[in-house]
């Protein structure tokens, strides 16, 4: 089955290319192209899968090793950040509904409950600014409150 797929991906290219245009990729890019059963490829597709399965972590310590194997793919920095962006904001919708929630028991004076919630929005994405300027404006409304 490789042979078959190798000689009918080689025999497309021809037809798609003139020869003189095949003679003039680079070395990996036509290993890539032909040899689909190259431990690049396998590592792409391997990661392109975790990704599609939602597994971030995995697809993204997959796609910073193609990188090393094949650093002029100008498609895995895309992927790479991409990954990273799910990465950081895998949580965005949990984060975004315990900010919502916060922010209301806030707008209500309920500073406890308020406080709770942008704590455990700071441990969901610790990124953000916004959790940690409202526990300091909930503090300062605490000492004038005394």
């Amino acid at each position: 089955m490789k042979l078959l797929v190798t000689i009918f991906s080689l025999s497309i290219l021809i037809n798609y290319f003139s020869q003189e245009t095949i003679n003039y990729l680079p070395i990996d890019s036509a290993a890539v192209l032909v040899n689909i059963d190259d431990p690049y490829s396998k590592l792409v597709n391997k990661a392109d899968e975790l990704f599609d399965a939602q597994v971030y972590l995995k697809a993204l310590e997959l796609y910073e090793r193609a990188a090393t194997i094949n650093p002029t793919d100008e498609s895995l920095p895309d992927k790479i950040q991409l990954t990273q962006n799910k990465l950081t904001c895998g949580n965005c919708n949990t984060y975004e509904k315990v900010i919502f929630k916060a922010d209301n028991y806030f707008q209500k004076g309920a500073y406890d409950t308020a406080l709770k919630l942008y704590e455990r929005s700071q441990v969901i994405n610790p990124t953000e600014a916004y959790p940690q300027e409202m526990i300091d404006e909930i503090k300062v409304l605490w000492q004038q409150d005394k």
